[in-house]
């Protein structure tokens, strides 16, 4: 069986990958015309390069302020973790990325958490309420956006499993 590719190292695929490098080249000299042609497409591409981390570096102070994350040193490397307040902060973001329900299912979470956790179950309801969950009781909340792997996910990694349930059900009328 003849295969549809070109072989690896002929002349052919050769050119083509000179055309193709060629055309990434122009394509970057069109979107950055004015500083190429100041420095060149080399030392452009390095100076959009060290602009991008630069970004990076201020974005990530910017979280560092704001206490989102925690920044260790680990030898050479950089650890970069999510504090309480940032997981939270991006559960909140990825649940407005949710998908809503086509059909008549919901994502409803049901919580049992004890009286010497007061402050808690006051966050979970603001949290929810936030997340466009509404309250069919206090302690049972249901949203049309399938939401219930991500919040599974966060509420085992805090360790609140056993106080509370996600569940994907169907409404019956």
């Amino acid at each position: 069986m003849k295969s549809k590719f070109l072989k690896s190292n002929s002349q052919t695929t050769r050119l083509l990958i000179r055309i193709g490098d060629g055309l990434e080249n122009i394509c970057f000299t069109l979107e950055n015309s004015r500083l190429v042609m100041s420095v060149g497409i080399d030392d452009a591409r390095t100076i959009l390069w060290r602009r991008e981390q630069t970004r990076i570096r201020r974005t990530m102070r910017q979280l560092k302020e704001k206490k989102l994350i925690k920044v260790k040193k680990v030898g050479n490397k950089y650890n970069v973790l999510l504090t309480d307040e940032g997981m939270i902060e991006y559960l909140h973001h990825k649940l407005i990325d949710c998908n809503e329900f086509e059909d008549d299912q919901v994502t409803m979470v049901i919580f049992d958490i004890p009286e010497t956790q007061r402050q808690v179950r006051k966050q979970l309801r603001r949290f929810l309420e936030e997340a466009c969950f509404m309250p069919i009781q206090k302690s049972v909340w249901i949203s049309k956006f399938d939401s219930g792997e991500i919040l599974s996910n966060f509420f085992q990694l805090k360790g609140r499993q056993k106080w509370i349930r996600v569940f994907k059900a169907k409404r019956l009328s």
